[in-house]
Parts: structure tokens; sequence; C-alpha cells
């Protein structure tokens, strides 16, 4: 089951699955992220529709931090973390969590919509340079180099 999550007051919307249907009836439990995505504070009012969403073939990912593309195999990272999402939509930020730590990453595209199914989906996965990379190299060519 697919849902598509919306914050009425700031026409804000995102897309997920279901974790577990174990809320009291009226509530849903988001994870912090997806608040943060809708713009929502504990509490607030979401509308909350079933919907069904193609299958995924091509996504592009922009990690936040260049730290993500350095770690051993982030590919391989990515992949595992991917199983514990059923959709992403173009715009969203997810979290990947890897060591303790956390990595914000940006869907950046999807196809062949702007919101796509990944469970079970064969996609093809091409990353951005990281949003700190600008500002790594550019520290990098301002340092001199030690003799």
């Amino acid at each position: 089951m697919l849902f598509m999550i919306s914050n009425p007051q700031m026409s804000k919307k995102t897309y997920c699955g279901v974790l577990e249907f174990s809320a009291e009836e009226g509530l849903c439990y988001l994870p912090f992220w997806m608040m943060n995505n809708l713009f929502l504070e504990e509490g607030s009012e979401i509308i909350l529709r079933n919907v069904n969403l193609k299958k995924g073939k091509f996504v592009v990912l922009q990690p936040h931090e260049t730290a993500f593309i350095n770690l051993a195999n982030p590919k391989a990272i990515l992949e595992q973390e991917l199983t514990n999402y059923s959709c992403l939509m173009k715009g969203d930020t997810i979290n990947i969590q890897y060591h303790g730590r956390d990595y914000l990453i940006d869907i950046v595209e999807c196809k062949p919509e702007d919101q796509i199914c990944v469970v079970e989906a064969d996609i093809e996965v091409d990353f951005r340079e990281p949003l700190d990379y600008k500002e790594l190299h550019a520290k990098q060519l301002a340092t001199p180099a030690l003799q």
C-alpha cells in the first residue's frame, strides 16, 4: 500500500509506504525527515490518500556531503538503505543511516514520473556531485600545498 501525504497549510506533499498499522485511529506516525520535507510539527494535520505509483526506472541522487561518496562502497550502502523506502519523489530529501551517522540525500530526478515506487524495481541510479563539493574544492585550491 502506497500513500500520498500532504500538508494542506503549506501545499507540500510526498509519498510513502506503511511500516505498520499500529497508531491509534486518527493518528499517523512519520519519520523526522519526512516531517521536515512536509514542514510539519508534531500534532500537525495531514491529508492521507491511497495511491498507485509507477515502478521506477531511473533516479538521480545528490548527497549533501562529500563524506557519503567517500565511504568504502556508497552504491552498495545506498542499495541496502533504499530497501527501507517504498517510494521516492523528486524534490524530497531522504536520510540514509550508516555506522551511526546520518547522510542527507536529495532526490533530483525520477523517471518515468516525479514520484515512483521502488519496491521490486530495477532502477538505474545516477549521482550529482555533493552539495558541499564546490565548497570543499574551493578550500583545497585556496590552501597552499605544504612543502
